[in-house]
């Protein structure tokens, strides 16, 4: 009977883990190409990124009334710098460049440039929904344009509902995909750095995703983090061929092409860390994504120690590891890649919970309650309670505390016993300190 057992606890954990991209369950896929949105052409010239031209500093006192200044109190240390979506001009740069709000404000919505690298295949369609598949490629690099309506509430990933009559996309109501826009990896880097020359303190973030999402999902949620965040730097996202579905071998599939992708995003962090102008790089990742980030970092540091230290931040979300590999294996070198490492876990999030179920009862990194991980080098954060969804599972991008938590600690830098969302605690065995998140 054990057998029998274990079909049925993978069939409830492509069902259950499955939901961990909720926006899949709300989307309908639209049919028509032409009314769709997202069925964008993709460009074959590399784009510039949206920036009008650039103008002096004393050209920007006799701006006309279309010429937007502005001040934001954003991320990287409270410092002005320049946004790549909500028309902010760094005055105490040489030059700056003039955004037209009103042109986001006439359509309806924000665009949002993300960079990526992925190892899917290209299915030959030019439709930027299907431009990436669900199977394994070669390596390729690009820009993608994500919308994002004004309407749009932070923490959400808003996608057509069909019990509201939505059966397309919208963007002036729903976060689209747009275009897709494939580069070299020469091109990639160059636009990169022009990003990065324009923010305050050359920040970028990569983020990694976890099971059952597609390379449109990856690209929505990074751009969805960016804008709620108001990252000042680069957004980049590395998207491994997770199959994007629920079917009873999907999270067999998904674990068998996550760890297939150590190596590629190792390439990816490496390239970044050495070939761009990058001086913060914060590395952000999801449940099962997070294996493929955790082993891809440790790499990293065995094959090139030089560059110890070189990340600001390592970001785990409801990492899906086994608890005594991360412990063992992972961890130490984790710490010894980054500036710090922050592990977010909860004891009610249910995916893991059904993981554990099928990986033999193993706890897993993300277990909080007696599953804790609270060691050394990492800042363990219990974010039980605050995700009020099914799974509780993407707290990371959903909850309103967390992306506040995040935001203190990638846009100005607190450590974690300065933070105004979290507190400390310690654990009554052992006397180590944690952190959890306050009600709110």
């Amino acid at each position: 009977m054990q057998w029998i057992r274990h079909i049925i606890s993978i069939i409830l954990l492509a069902v259950i883990v499955g939901a961990c991209s909720a926006e899949d369950i709300a989307s309908i896929p639209s049919g028509d190409k032409k009314s769709d949105p997202g069925s964008v052409v993709v460009e074959k010239k590399a784009p510039d990124l949206g920036y009008p031209e650039e103008l002096s500093v004393e050209e920007l006192k006799e701006a006309p009334d279309d010429r937007v200044v502005a001040k934001r109190e954003g991320l990287g240390g409270g410092r002005t710098g320049i946004g790549t979506n909500d028309g902010v001009i760094a005055a105490n740069k040489p030059k700056a460049r003039r955004f037209e709000l009103s042109k986001a404000e006439k359509e309806g919505f924000h665009r949002v440039k993300v960079f990526y690298g992925t190892n899917r295949n290209q299915t030959g369609e030019l439709i930027a929904n299907n431009f990436y598949g669900k199977t394994r490629g070669s390596m390729t690099y690009g820009i993608c344009e994500v919308a994002i309506p004004l309407t749009h509430k932070v923490g959400a990933l808003e996608a057509p509902k069909w019990w509201k009559m939505e059966f397309n996309e919208n963007p002036t109501k729903h976060v689209v995909l747009q275009k897709v826009t494939p580069l070299s990896w020469r091109g990639l880097s160059t636009q990169m750095n022009d990003m990065l020359a324009q923010s305050s303190g050359r920040n970028a973030f990569i983020f990694v995703h976890g099971y059952n999402v597609s390379f449109k999902d990856a690209a929505r949620r990074t751009a969805q983090i960016h804008h709620d965040l108001k990252f000042d730097g680069a957004p980049i996202f590395f998207s491994w061929p997770s199959r994007g579905e629920i079917t009873l071998t999907s999270y067999t599939h998904d674990e068998t092409n996550a760890k297939w992708s150590y190596t590629y995003l190792k390439n990816f962090l490496i390239r970044i860390a050495k070939e761009t102008q990058a001086d913060n790089i914060y590395l952000v990742a999801h449940s099962m994504g997070t294996r493929v980030l955790a082993n891809a970092v440790a790499a990293v540091m065995t094959e090139q120690p030089e560059l110890k230290k070189r990340f600001r931040e390592i970001i785990l979300a409801a990492p899906d590891i086994d608890a005594e590999v991360f412990i063992n294996d992972l961890a130490p070198k984790l710490v010894l890649a980054s500036k710090n490492t922050t592990l977010y876990a909860a004891s009610d999030d249910r995916a893991l919970q059904t993981s554990r179920e099928v990986h033999g009862g193993y706890a897993r990194a993300g277990d909080a309650g007696e599953n804790l991980i609270v060691m050394d080098g990492i800042d363990t954060i219990d974010a039980t309670g605050v995700d009020a969804s099914l799974l509780r599972h993407s707290y990371f991008a959903e909850a309103i505390s967390i992306i506040n938590d995040i935001k203190e600690l990638v846009g100005l830098a607190k450590p974690a016993h300065a933070r105004t969302h979290i507190e400390l605690k310690k654990r009554a065995t052992d006397g180590r300190q944690f952190f959890v998140v306050r009600k709110q």
